[in-house]
């Protein structure tokens, strides 16, 4: 018998949610590298399911992105409601 493959850690739906925005918004031909890098950033926290790290750094990260769309600034607000309530 094969091994399963590993399935990537479990995060809240939300959390979920706003990584798939991220993975979409990555593909905007309008970011600039730095924006890009940053939403990187945050989709492999999140598909890392790296909570902990995200939970002190989101403020941070998404302060660098520069002219955020709407998918971004709704990711940003789900991973703040997350950790803010």
């Amino acid at each position: 018998d094969e091994a399963a493959a590993p399935q990537p850690p479990a995060i809240p739906e939300p959390l979920r949610f706003a990584q798939t925005l991220l993975e979409r918004e990555l593909h905007s031909p309008e970011l600039n590298r730095t924006s890009r890098r940053v939403l990187e950033e945050l989709v492999k926290l999140l598909a890392e399911a790296e909570v902990e790290t995200l939970r002190s750094t989101h403020r941070t990260l998404f302060a660098k992105v520069s002219d955020p769309g709407d998918a971004v600034r709704k990711a940003e607000w789900l991973v703040r409601d997350h950790f803010e309530g």
